[in-house]
């Protein structure tokens, strides 16, 4: 059995941070007598919720927990993937069918005191009774 854990460090800011860095440069814009329009850029608006295409309301799910008040936690995120496999043929002897799952792995990534990112995922084979467990990663 192979047990791991990847620890990341991250310099850049939180993207709530970004965001409201360029809210402020709005405000400045607007202030100094510019359009807000123009300082406020697309992905403002993504942050917000306005003009969110149906990919960031899906992946919003994916986000369980978001806090920059706390000083341990800021963000709980699941992740994963699955890759699945389909094969058909049809012959004059027969015509076969089946689908394997070749990969589904799934996990937390967690950014932990600003500047760590923990990442863990196992690997499981839902084809197969045993062993349905395969690693974590």
């Amino acid at each position: 059995m192979v047990l791991g854990c990847i620890l990341v460090y991250t310099s850049a800011l939180p993207a709530r941070a970004q965001t409201a860095s360029r809210a402020d440069s709005a405000a400045g814009a607007v202030a100094s007598g510019k359009t807000a329009s123009a300082a406020v850029t697309q992905s403002d608006a993504v942050a917000r919720g306005v003009n969110r295409s149906v990919y960031d309301k899906i992946w919003q799910f994916a986000k369980w927990y978001e806090s920059d008040s706390n000083p341990i936690v800021q963000q709980v995120l699941f992740s994963g993937r699955y890759q699945h496999e389909y094969n058909a043929l049809g012959a004059d002897q027969g015509d076969n069918g089946e689908w394997n799952i070749r990969r589904m792995r799934f996990g937390p990534k967690v950014t932990l005191f600003r500047n760590w990112l923990v990442h863990g995922e196992i690997e499981v084979n839902p084809q197969e009774a045993e062993p349905f467990y395969m690693r974590f990663t």
